[in-house]
């Protein structure tokens, strides 16, 4: 696994004529793509010869033992084991043999070498050592433990969790000790311990290299709802390579009953509903949601209803999150003082939330009439339009009807506000009228002369005067 993210062939490359590895002769020329390879890259070899011989050996030497890489361009293993070894000749080129590793590990050390015949050239590869592997191990307590290797497979915790939890382990494979690791649940780092171990060699004598585990732990794990869907990661630095974080991380998936809280807003009066929002989290998903009355224990209310003076329904937010949604109307049942209950379940188990309820005041009224409510359009109204009025008129007196109310037309008026003055006169006489206890006696064609003889046709006439036949139907 190329946990650096490199897979290049560097740019420099060696001629070798006489180095140190070696006796050379310049019958064979060996290029590096470089002498030190980061763990996890891809380097190549390049062999040519003068004689253009296809008949090229690839060697690996390590100490005094000699182990063959190829012949032609067939590998052999157990170098053909790994998968990781190639080797391919190009007629037309200055190097036509070319040997590539992928994927370097520090078991690819040692001297390299291509031979023709009696002639050959080397040189010495060295793999800077690193960390080869990192994954998370997860224990239960007991139980075995299971690795996750792949950044993001998910770990699914069902309930209940054992009673000393879960071993969750950072599982380091490095070819260098003194390998820093943490661990982060959800972006933050927690204690964890640390165990080290030197490994035997591993592989044939040809590939072979020391591994050295690391594995930094948390003991009694017991993962809440409020970790359901985090991540859980270790992170691991070589020496080698102070700047580079490797990475490898699970998904934490929680099974947990439902868990919520509840707000209740109350109207001011009757004429709203009493509202109540209650938010729930849940894994997995909730199979039965219902709201009830304490007043009222075996009236049941679903999550989705609408019935009388009751409206329920219900939002998801995700696949393990809702928003339930309760609203109460005013209705002869609603007593003054009362709990409202809401229970939500999962196969895992249920939660019943309570909150109190009041009723609300009753709606306010607000008066119909008003003397202060007379306005310009409504003197208008009252003077032109063809009533008759005959309620709470002395019988003896003659009845007012619109027959008469050419009598009583103004000519045309400038507007009410214009005809109003400053004090407050107007209104307390308008009010006076409006309110009189006493029946006017006076017939209409009294009151016409008395217009005509002490009164000009201007504000004064409006105001007093001209309303006194509609005293009595204003009360």
């Amino acid at each position: 696994m190329n946990y650096l993210g490199l897979n290049y062939v560097c740019g420099i490359y060696l001629l070798l004529f006489g180095g140190a590895a070696g006796n050379t002769v310049s019958n064979v020329q060996l290029i590096l793509s470089h002498k030190k390879v980061q763990l996890g890259t891809t380097f190549k070899c390049y062999c040519a010869t003068v004689s253009g011989s296809s008949n090229v050996t690839w060697y690996k030497r390590k100490g005094e033992n000699n182990y063959t890489i190829s012949i032609g361009t067939k590998v052999e293993p157990p170098f053909s084991e790994t998968g990781r070894y190639s080797v391919r000749q190009w007629e037309y080129d200055s190097k036509p043999f070319e040997l590539e590793i992928t994927g370097a590990r520090k078991a690819d050390e040692g001297i390299i070498g291509c031979r023709e015949g009696g002639d050959y050239d080397e040189s010495e590869l060295s793999i800077l050592g690193g960390i080869t592997e990192l994954f998370v191990d997860m224990k239960p307590e007991g139980g075995r433990e299971v690795p996750y290797k792949e950044p993001g497979d998910v770990v699914h915790f069902s309930q209940p969790l054992p009673e000393f939890g879960y071993t969750a382990k950072c599982h380091v494979q490095a070819t260098t000790r003194n390998i820093s690791v943490t661990i982060k649940i959800a972006g933050k780092e927690v204690p964890s311990e640390l165990s080290a171990i030197d490994a035997d060699p591993i592989n044939s004598q040809a590939l072979q290299e020391r591994i050295f585990l690391q594995h930094r732990y948390i003991r009694n794990f017991k993962p809440g709802p409020e970790l359901h869907l985090q991540k859980l990661e270790c992170i691991a630095m070589s020496p080698n390579y102070p700047h580079v974080e490797f990475r490898n991380h699970v998904i934490l998936n929680v099974e947990h009953k439902p868990e919520g809280h509840c707000e209740v807003t109350q109207p001011t009066d009757c004429s709203g509903s009493i509202t109540v929002v209650c938010k729930a989290v849940y894994n997995p998903s909730f199979i039965f949601a219902k709201w009830y009355r304490e007043s009222s224990p075996d009236t049941y209310y679903g999550y989705h209803h609408e019935g009388k003076g009751v409206l329920a329904n219900y939002t998801t937010n995700g696949e393990y999150r809702a928003t339930f949604t309760l609203r109460i109307y005013c209705s002869d049942d609603l007593p003054d003082e009362d709990t409202l209950w809401f229970d939500i379940g999962n196969l895992v188990g249920s939660v019943k939330l309570s909150m109190a309820l009041s009723r609300p005041p009753p709606t306010s009224t607000v008066p119909t009439t008003s003397t202060k409510a007379l306005t310009s359009s409504t003197v208008e109204m009252m003077l032109t339009n063809n009533y008759s009025y005959t309620e709470n008129v002395d019988e003896n007196s003659p009845a007012y009807s619109g027959d008469q109310e050419e009598d009583y037309l103004l000519p045309e008026l400038p507007a009410y506000d214009e005809l109003l003055p400053e004090t407050s006169a107007h209104d307390e006489l308008l009010t006076e009228l409006l309110v009189d206890d006493e029946p006017q006696a006076s017939s209409p064609t009294t009151e016409k002369n008395a217009i005509n003889k002490t009164t000009p046709k201007s504000t004064t006439f409006l105001r007093g005067t001209h309303l006194m036949p509609y005293a009595n139907i204003c009360k």
